[in-house]
Order: structure tokens, then C-alpha cells, then sequence
């Protein structure tokens, strides 16, 4: 039988062995602080060199009346056995695409050509097959992905995805990966393989998430609470708002965009290094369970990238 992955929008079916639960909460209240995120992350203007920068998005795909597919050069691909796209079971994907694309990172720094979008489908809101994120991660690989933007998993560990995963840092990809929201003391993979960036999520007042999963593999903390997707359009089946570490994760895949064309080549252990050096540190001193080495402290990280 195979094993399956499910990404949701809600925490149900906790019981069920292997299962991911993305616990996205639709917020019922907007944070007033134009500012917010980026203030948190101490967030400022930078010099780049405008080079080409490949971003991989595993997920659920996108939706194809997004405005922002007018506005970038998005590459769509579905590694599904489902031949047919529907797109009202690609909210997440959509979500996280979204915050990538219209974040304050990229259009400060008129970054929309520069970006060449990757959006592999590997499932849909309901459920992903291992089979899906393997064959996802190599096909981002072999397309030369310069960063992997990971916002789902499983807490069993396997060894085809791990090796796949090694294969693509090996290759200078910068994987970037959500920890999970289940409140649990467990490990999610991909996230929590050697090498890569696994992200907790924080509250307006960078404080961990309650439903944030906490162990010794969690790289750093980023904001996730109400996290603006730029979903404005009146009727829209879309939430203007994401929380949780799919948020927190696609607000770090920007800030490495950014470290990279600041420096094209800084590597894998590069990228680790400039954020556990620069990271704010949160919680009990030095790294630890709940915030790793801490919040991601953005001017920091740019000056150590120079």
C-alpha cells in the first residue's frame, strides 16, 4: 500500500500515523502594522546584482487565474498520476506562491524578472504521495533549482528521499523547509535532514506558535502569524492572511533569494552559516528546541553575505 502525505488546511485526524498536518488558521483579525513582517526581521533596503535566480515551489501547484502569473515567468509542472488540474485543491500551493511573489523582498528591488518560478504540483489540499515529493524534488533538481521552497513532509524517515535531498544540496540547491505545525516533539523530513533549512514560525511579538513542532533540528524562526498572501480581490475564495511555518518558511525562501543576488555563490552550508551567526537569539541562550539559533535578522545576514 502507499504511504500517503496529507497537507491540510485544518488539524484533524491527529491519531494517524505519518500524516502532516498544516495547521494554516484562517486568521479572523488583521495585525495593524503596515511594517509587519518585515520590521521583525529587521528588514532594509540592498544592493543586489540582479542575477537569475531559480526558485522551486513543491507543493500543491497554483492556481492559473492568479494575477501574479502575468507578472513573473512561472514554469508550471505536475508530477501527479492524476492527469486532470483542479485548481480549487491547489489553495495551498497558491497561498505560498503568493507570499514568495508579492513579498515587500521582491518588489522593493523590481526582482520580478529576475525570478524564474518553479511550481511543481506534487498533490493536492487533500493528499500527497512520497512517490510525489521525490519525484518533485529530482525533477526541481535536474531543472537546476537554486533553492527548493518545501512547505509540507512526513515524520517517517525514508531512505529515497533522503538520499534524493543529499543529492540536491551536493549540487549547491538550498533547500528550504517548514517544520511542521502539530505541537509535536517530533521530526519532519525533508526538514529535518543535515543541511537543511528547517524554519519555525512566530507571533507578531516573536514568540513561538503554539501548534509549532519543537526539536534539535529547527535551523531558526521567522514570522508566520497573519502573513499577508496579497489576496485582495472582492469574492475571492482565497484568505488574505496565512499563519503557520508554510508562511514563515516562504518569507526565508525571499531572504535567501535576496542573499543570493547579493552573492551567487554561496552554498548550502553558506547560507546555514550566515543565518546561525546572524540570527537574534530567542528563548533559552543558544540554540535550542522551540527557536533554534534564534530570529532571522535580515541587514545582518546581508552584511555577512557582502
Amino acid at each position: 500500500m502507499k504511504e500517503k502525505f496529507f497537507l491540510m488546511l485544518s488539524l484533524v485526524l491527529i491519531s494517524i500515523l505519518f500524516i502532516v498536518h498544516y495547521h494554516e488558521d484562517v486568521p479572523t483579525f488583521k495585525i495593524d502594522n503596515v511594517e509587519y513582517p518585515y520590521n521583525n526581521i529587521n528588514y532594509t533596503g540592498v544592493k543586489i546584482n540582479k542575477s537569475k535566480i531559480k526558485v522551486a515551489i513543491i507543493d500543491t501547484g497554483i492556481d492559473n487565474s492568479l494575477p501574479l502569473k502575468n507578472e513573473f515567468n512561472i514554469r508550471e509542472y505536475n508530477v501527479m498520476n492524476a492527469k486532470e488540474f483542479d485548481p480549487e485543491k491547489s489553495i495551498h500551493g497558491t497561498l505560498v506562491t503568493s507570499i514568495i511573489c508579492n513579498s515587500r523582498m521582491i518588489s522593493d528591488n523590481n526582482l520580478q524578472d529576475s525570478i524564474e518560478i518553479i511550481s511543481i504540483k506534487v498533490g493536492d489540499d487533500d493528499n500527497i504521495q512520497r512517490e510525489s515529493i521525490i519525484k518533485g524534488i529530482k525533477l526541481a533538481i535536474e531543472l537546476k533549482a537554486d533553492i527548493i521552497n518545501i512547505s509540507l513532509g512526513t515524520y517517517k524517515d525514508n531512505t529515497e528521499l533522503k538520499n534524493t535531498v543529499m543529492d540536491g544540496i551536493a549540487k549547491g540547491v538550498i533547500f528550504v523547509c517548514s517544520s511542521g505545525n502539530d505541537a509535536a516533539k517530533q521530526y519532519l523530513y525533508p526538514a529535518s535532514y543535515k543541511n537543511v533549512i528547517s524554519v519555525a514560525s512566530l507571533d507578531s511579538n516573536n514568540i513561538y506558535l503554539k501548534n509549532n513542532n519543537r526539536n534539535n533540528k529547527i535551523l531558526i524562526s521567522v514570522p508566520g502569524e497573519n502573513i499577508p498572501t496579497n489576496f485582495d480581490m472582492p469574492n475571492s475564495k482565497y484568505q488574505k492572511f496565512l499563519t503557520g511555518s508554510s508562511a514563515s518558511t516562504a518569507i526565508l525562501t525571499d531572504t535567501i533569494i535576496l542573499l543570493k543576488e547579493i552573492n551567487s555563490s554561496l552554498q548550502p552550508g553558506d547560507i546555514i552559516k550566515i543565518l546561525s551567526e546572524t540570527s537574534t537569539d530567542l528563548g533559552d541562550k543558544g540554540r535550542d528546541n522551540y527557536y533554534g539559533v534564534g530570529l532571522l535578522n535580515f541587514q545582518k545576514a546581508v552584511e555577512s553575505a557582502k
